[in-house]
């Protein structure tokens, strides 16, 4: 018997800090927020390393929002290469430079 998983997304955010912004006419309830987006594979040397994902764009050095989604695609990678590889999309927005809200 084979037992999916669903789909899902988690997001850490702080509750300090400001993000940084962007013009957005969307409803979403985080419009606004200037989001990066990386989609990667991510294998178990990757999580058994000592490989690390880096973010060089965050000209403040700080994140404000991490999303991490894994998505049905990522799930069939897993099933079809017995759990070795896994692809993951990650969103984050930085904090804003300047911000003393820390």
């Amino acid at each position: 018997m084979l037992s999916l998983t669903s789909c899902y997304t988690v997001r850490f955010q702080v509750h300090n800090g400001v993000p940084e912004t962007e013009n957005s006419n969307s409803e979403d309830p985080l419009a606004g927020q200037m989001f990066r987006e990386q989609t990667m594979v991510v294998n178990r040397k990757l999580l058994q390393g000592n490989d690390f994902f880096m973010i060089k764009d965050c000209e403040s050095g700080s994140l404000h929002t991490v999303e991490y989604t894994n998505t049905f695609g990522g799930i069939l990678l897993y099933l079809i290469t017995f759990g070795r590889n896994k692809e993951v999309r990650i969103r984050y927005v930085c904090t804003k430079e300047g911000s003393d809200d820390f």
